[in-house]
């Protein structure tokens, strides 16, 4: 069973990818690359946050956070 910890770790790895994703390519980066960059199956993203423009909204708050650093 998976921890709360454990899904914000993976939100947290999903939206960093995202992040980085999105800054390459726009909304063209593909979920599969960016399932593949956070190390999780494309289920799994969409399990989630449900569809690639939720993911996108995440990555544009976390980015525009000044609080938010992705390495």
């Amino acid at each position: 069973m998976r921890s709360a910890s454990n899904d914000l770790t993976t939100r947290a790895r999903i939206r960093d990818a995202a992040i980085r994703a999105f800054g390459e390519t726009g909304f063209t980066a593909g979920v599969r690359a960016i399932a593949t960059a956070a190390g999780v199956a494309v289920q799994t993203l969409y399990l989630s946050f449900g569809s690639k423009a939720a993911v996108l909204e995440a990555a544009l708050a976390a980015a525009a956070d000044p609080a938010h650093r992705a390495d």
